[in-house]
C-alpha cells in the first residue's frame, strides 16, 4: 500500500513539474518574441535571458521559503540554529553568524531551529513553523499575480507571471503531503498531527542539534533526549534512532549501534534516504567489529555507493566509513590516511563544530586502535 502511495505521489509530482515546465517554456518564448520585436535584440538572446531570470526567481523562492520557516519559528518560540541555501549554510557561533559549507541530497535549502524541552507533546507548537515556508511562497506568489493583473506593462506582466508560477509550485510541492525520499513540510505536519509522539521525536532532534551547535557533545546530553528513538518506528522515530546511533558510536558502543541499524534497514515505513543512512552506519559498525566480509559487501550495493558519492563531500560520517573501508576492507593504508587528511581539512567549513570534533575524536580513536591491531 505504501509503495503504491509513493508511486502515485511521484507521478503527481512529475505531472505538476511537467505542467510547470510547459508553462515556463512557452512563456519566455512568447515574451522573447515580443521583447525582440520592440527592442531589436536577438530573439534567442531574449529567450536565454528569460530562462536565467527564472532560475534566479527559483532561488529567490527558496530564500523566501526558508525565511518563512525562520520567521514563523521565531514567532512560535523556536530559536535560530542555521539557515542554508544550496551548499552555503549560515550558523550562529559564539554569538555571531558565520558561513560554512554543507549539502543535503534532495534539498536546495533548510532552516533549522531549536526549542526548549516541554512537558507534553501537546505543548509543542509545530504547525506554523512547518507551514511558514509554503505559506510565504503562496503569499508572495499571490502578490506577484496581483501586480500582474494591475500592470499595463508586458515585460512586468511576464516577470510577475513567471515569479508567481514558481512561487505557487514551491508552495504546492511543499504543502501537499509528499514523501519522495525526504518528507516535505506538508507530510511533516500530517505526521505530527496524526502521531503526537512524532512531535516529541522531532523536537528532541531539534534540541540535540541546537545543543551541538552550542558546543555540547552527544554523550554529555541528557538521556531523555534520545528516549524516543525507535528503529522500527515511523520516520521521526527512525531519525531519532540514527541520532542515538551517533551517540553510541561516540561512546564506542559499536555492537549496540549495529543492532539498532540492523533493525532499521528492514523498516519499510522510512524513506530511502534514511535507509541508506542506516546501511552506511551498519557497514561502519560491521567493519569495526570485523564481521562477515561478504555481508559487508552485500550492504555496499550500487544504491549505497551512489548515496555515498552524493554525500561524502560534506559528511563527516561518510569520511569515517570510507576510512575504515579503505583500511580494513581494501588493506590500503595510504588511501585511508588520505581520507583522514581530507577529514581534517573540513574543520573550517563544517557547520557544526561540536559534531566535527566528535567525529574527529572517533576517527583518531579508530586510527590508533586499528593501526595497533595491524602491527600485532
Amino acid at each position: 500500500m505504501q509503495k503504491k502511495h509513493k508511486i502515485f505521489v511521484m507521478i503527481a509530482n512529475l505531472g505538476v513539474g511537467f505542467l510547470l515546465g510547459v508553462v515556463l517554456m512557452i512563456s519566455p518564448i512568447k515574451y522573447a518574441e515580443y521583447i525582440a520585436e520592440i527592442s531589436g535584440m536577438n530573439r534567442l538572446l531574449c529567450f536565454l535571458i528569460g530562462l536565467m531570470l527564472m532560475v534566479c526567481f527559483y532561488f529567490v523562492g527558496v530564500i523566501i521559503h526558508e525565511s518563512g520557516h525562520l520567521l514563523m519559528g521565531l514567532l512560535t518560540g523556536y530559536r535560530f540554529i542555521s539557515f542554508r541555501i544550496g551548499s552555503f549554510v549560515f550558523v550562529k557561533e559564539n554569538g555571531r553568524i558565520v558561513c560554512r559549507k554543507y549539502s543535503l541530497p534532495g534539498t536546495l535549502g533548510q532552516c533549522l531551529m531549536t526549542h526548549d524541552p516541554v512537558q507534553s507533546p501537546d505543548e509543542i507548537k509545530y504547525f506554523w513553523y512547518h507551514l511558514g515556508g509554503g505559506l510565504f511562497n503562496f503569499l508572495t506568489g499571490a502578490i506577484a499575480l496581483l501586480v500582474m493583473f494591475l500592470s499595463q506593462n508586458v515585460v512586468l506582466d511576464w516577470l510577475m507571471f513567471s515569479f508567481a508560477t514558481i512561487s505557487m509550485y514551491l508552495a504546492l510541492t511543499n504543502l501537499i503531503p509528499m514523501d519522495l525520499g525526504i518528507t516535505n513540510d506538508g507530510m511533516n505536519i500530517v505526521m505530527q498531527k496524526k502521531y503526537p509522539n512524532n512531535r516529541q521525536c522531532l523536537l528532541n532532534i531539534l534540541i540535540v542539534n541546537g545543543m551541538q551547535y552550542e558546543g555540547k557533545k552527544m554523550p554529555e546530553m541528557p538521556e531523555f533526549l534520545f528516549s524516543s528513538a525507535n528503529p522500527d518506528g515511523e520516520i521521526f522515530e527512525a531519525n531519532a534512532a540514527l541520532m542515538l546511533n551517533q551517540r553510541l558510536l561516540y561512546e564506542h558502543r559499536f555492537q549496540e549501534a549495529a543492532d539498532i541499524m540492523c533493525r532499521m534497514i528492514h523498516n519499510d515505513k522510512i524513506t530511502d534516504m534514511l535507509k541508506n543512512e542506516a546501511k552506511c552506519e551498519l557497514m561502519f559498525c560491521k567493519i569495526i567489529l570485523k564481521e562477515d566480509r561478504e555481508m559487508i559487501e552485500g550492504l555496499y550495493d550500487k544504491v549505497v555507493k551512489s548515496y555515498i558519492d552524493q554525500t561524502k563531500k560534506y559528511s563527516m560520517s561518510r569520511r569515517r566509513l570510507m576510512y575504515v573501508y579503505a583500511l580494513l576492507m581494501e588493506n590500503d593504508k595510504t588511501k585511508a590516511e588520505a581520507i583522514y587528511d581530507d577529514a581534517l581539512q573540513m574543520k573550517d567549513t563544517y557547520p557544526c563544530r561540536s559534531e566535527y570534533e566528535s567525529e574527529i575524536e572517533l576517527l583518531e580513536y579508530l586510527r590508533l586502535k586499528l593501526c595497533d591491531e595491524q602491527k600485532e
